[in-house]
């Protein structure tokens, strides 16, 4: 479980951003989330959701700062991100099956970084593509998502949603990211700038040749 970076069994690609709020919805509509991420949760080297279901952490030599203005600032470097392992073995009744949705307000300094991570629960690992991802890469933003109707079949996770973000470089918008069974869906500032067909209930995390995965926030 990771804030600040794209993190797995043996990658870690970090994420320069700036990040107001970021919440992780159990359906495509806004029920109350699963998780909300927000600057008042970020003390010293960890994070920690207001319904105390959520503790990530800062591994690297510096961590993401709160600003008073109430977001939360990711450098991009230095191990400057939040995330969390799971086991298989551990409680993953939280995750959604059917679909789900993200909402975030962010700004993007340089939105030209080759798979940056602003968020997700995933594995990444050759055949292994199961779970969810949204970030940049080479100006476009993504958003990936691997169901059982097609897992890793030309590496389904990667088959994404995408977004130009050229307009969109070094100011706040508001992202939002909709999987519902039927498809998915990329939204900034209220306006369908991507969406593709994908069906079938979400495929988590599921090898345990590259257990544990990571709930991540701000890096690949």
């Amino acid at each position: 479980l990771t804030i600040g970076a794209y993190k797995d069994h043996d990658e870690v690609y970090e994420m320069q951003m700036d990040l107001m709020n970021l919440a992780f919805y159990d359906y495509a509509v806004p029920l109350p989330p699963i998780m909300e991420f927000n600057a008042a949760g970020v003390v010293g080297t960890s994070w920690t959701s207001s319904n105390n279901q959520f503790a990530l952490t800062c591994s690297g030599n510096i961590c993401p700062k709160a600003d008073a203005s109430g977001y939360v600032t990711f450098s991009g470097a230095s191990g400057e991100f939040f995330s969390k392992p799971y086991a298989l073995t551990d409680d993953l009744s939280w995750l959604p099956t059917q679909a789900f949705s993200i909402v975030a307000k962010v700004r993007l300094p340089d939105v030209t970084g080759y798979y940056t991570g602003i968020f997700g629960f995933y594995q990444d690992n050759g055949s292994t593509e199961e779970g969810f991802k949204v970030g940049t890469a080479s100006s476009e933003i993504y958003f990936a998502v691997s169901t059982v109707d097609d897992p890793t079949v030309n590496y389904g996770y990667f088959d994404s949603s995408i977004c130009d973000l050229t307009a969109y470089q070094d100011v706040w918008f508001d992202l939002t990211l909709i999987y519902d069974g039927s498809g998915i869906t990329i939204f900034i500032n209220g306006r369908n700038c991507g969406s593709m067909s994908k069906t079938g209930d979400v495929q988590w995390p599921s090898d345990p040749a590259h257990d544990p995965s990571y709930l991540t926030i701000g890096a690949y």
